[in-house]
């Protein structure tokens, strides 16, 4: 067991269910079209990220979910797809995962580019794509962080571990490692101290990175 500091807050979905056709209002600004079945938790996951940066004044937010099966298609069993709004971080992650063993692939960030795939005639989106062969993974990452706003001044990492998250019938435990080694800094553990030292040796963390305080 892990014993972090007071200043790293965790939001961690805990349902799943079925939901077909309707208008939902996410946001007090916003509503979403959701035109397919999907689970709840992609529903959730929209209101945690709205709710810790504008309740919480989060500076730093990471969402992980097994969102996609487009991920397993883009990416493989081994390596969960991120996205995210800046450079600094993507690199972090993909060090982070090969230390950790928990490894992560980028995907495109480009908002401007695939948003448009969630336009809709009776909200201001919906949840699918219309064209389901046009960076599928990237776009939904892009629909959870487009309840943070893509002018959202801090960092944000979303992940996706769909088919990371099991082999045959049993869980792998995937991701664990990776955010212990991601937030290692805010760790009284010794081996997660030294990880986290390797990252600023290394050169990857930045002032205001994601894996330095």
């Amino acid at each position: 067991m892990v014993d972090y500091s007071n200043s790293i807050r965790c939001i961690c979905p805990g349902f799943e269910n079925t939901i077909w056709h309707f208008v939902f209002i996410v946001t007090r600004s916003s509503c979403t079209f959701f035109s397919t079945i999907i689970n709840a938790v992609k529903i959730f996951l929209c209101t945690r990220v709205a709710y810790a940066k504008k309740d919480l004044g989060a500076t730093t937010i990471v969402d992980m979910a097994t969102l996609t099966g487009a991920q397993g298609v883009s990416t493989g069993r081994y390596h969960a797809a991120i996205i995210t709004n800046d450079e600094g971080c993507e690199l972090e992650a993909i060090k982070a995962g090969k230390l950790s063993g928990d490894l992560v692939h980028a995907m495109p960030y480009a908002p401007e580019l695939h948003f448009v795939e969630f336009g809709s005639s009776f909200a201001d989106m919906k949840n699918s794509v219309s064209d389901s062969s046009c960076g599928a993974v990237s776009c939904a990452g892009l629909f959870i962080g487009s309840h943070i706003g893509f002018d959202y001044e801090g960092k944000w990492l979303h992940i996706d571990m769909a088919k990371t998250s099991y082999h045959g019938e049993k869980a792998t435990g995937y991701g664990v490692a990776l955010l212990n080694t991601l937030f290692g800094y805010a760790s009284d553990n010794p081996m997660l101290l030294k990880l986290a030292a390797q990252f600023k040796s290394d050169g990857v963390a930045e002032k205001n990175s994601i894996s330095a305080p």
